[in-house]
């Protein structure tokens, strides 16, 4: 059986978000090991309470949290997050530049 790399009640990050420069961090509440090796995270997102429940929101079952799976290769920790962001936002200032030398902008303020 593979050893889980997140405990329970971990802070978790998505890859894929923080690859695009957002650091969106879940909460792991629960393990799943399959029969075929792989490890599901469970994570819980709280959702906000319906503002009328006369019209919106879940007035049969009262949901307040809904639960998401990930992938062990979905998820990283709060470091590797942060590298992924930092990277990111590196190839996007680098291309803010690049268009103000191509435009002939001044460094200074205009």
């Amino acid at each position: 059986m593979q050893t889980p790399i997140f405990n329970t009640s971990d802070t978790v990050y998505l890859r894929e978000s923080a690859a695009l420069g957002f650091i969106e961090a879940y909460i792991v509440d629960s393990i799943i090991h399959h029969p075929n090796g792989t490890l599901t995270y469970q994570c819980i997102t709280h959702l906000k309470p319906p503002t009328a429940t006369m019209t919106m929101g879940d007035r049969h079952r009262g949901t307040t949290r809904r639960y998401l799976e990930f992938l062990e290769q979905d998820l990283a920790t709060y470091c590797e997050a942060l590298e992924l962001a930092e990277a990111n936002l590196s190839t996007q200032l680098a291309t803010i530049q690049a268009r103000r030398l191509s435009a002939g902008c001044d460094t200074g303020t205009e």
